[in-house]
């Protein structure tokens, strides 16, 4: 079975605003190198695989061939960054893929604050921990706010763009279609309108 995983970090959801429907999100001490193998269900996955077993949490799944287990199932509809079947900790790193430079950040702001000023405080934060790894010379940190519900449309785009595509391409054969019988028929009629016009 194919799932989708995505890894978060601790805290994840409840910045989003949304609490498990089952369970518990992470934990700080399970989200850190060496933590413990612990998963978040998306609701689609637990009817799919479980069948909405109530008593799923506890329980343990295979993820590349490891076990992980549940600790949480979400609520339907709940939607995050991507469309992800299941969640594991993030636990970040700066060995791997990327170095720790290519994690994306969800942060909320506070009501009423200003994204230029929150720009201008973030990325001087940046700069030490690029220092730490003898990084500054070769990287450029860049701070750019985007909102939550921009990032879900830009994903959304290239399906937009297809099922508008396909509308087209159905409106078109419909035309064609249409003006081939508008053609028969006249060409059936061609002889009674000679005849009239005679």
């Amino acid at each position: 079975l194919y799932v989708e995983q995505q890894r978060v970090s601790a805290g994840f959801f409840r910045v989003l605003g949304a609490a498990p429907e089952l369970g518990r999100e992470f934990l700080p001490e399970e989200d850190v190198p060496g933590g413990p193998a612990v998963v978040i269900l998306s609701h689609d996955t637990w009817r799919r695989v479980f069948g909405g077993d109530a008593h799923v949490i506890g329980r343990t799944v295979q993820l590349r061939g490891d076990s992980w287990q549940v600790v949480g199932v979400m609520p339907a509809g709940f939607r995050g960054t991507t469309d992800a079947d299941v969640w594991t900790p993030l636990r970040p790193s700066t060995s791997g893929e990327g170095g720790g430079t290519n994690y994306q950040i969800v942060i909320r702001l506070p009501h009423g604050a200003v994204p230029d000023a929150i720009t201008a405080q973030l990325r001087p934060a940046l700069d030490p921990s690029l220092r730490e790894r003898g990084l500054s010379d070769e990287v450029t940190a860049t701070v750019t706010l985007v909102r939550f519900d921009e990032t879900l449309r830009a994903d959304m785009r290239e399906v937009i763009v297809m099922l508008g595509a396909a509308a087209a391409l159905v409106l078109v054969i419909a035309c064609v279609n249409l003006a081939a019988m508008l053609l028969a028929r006249g060409a059936t009629r061609t002889r009674e309108v000679a005849t009239r016009m005679a």
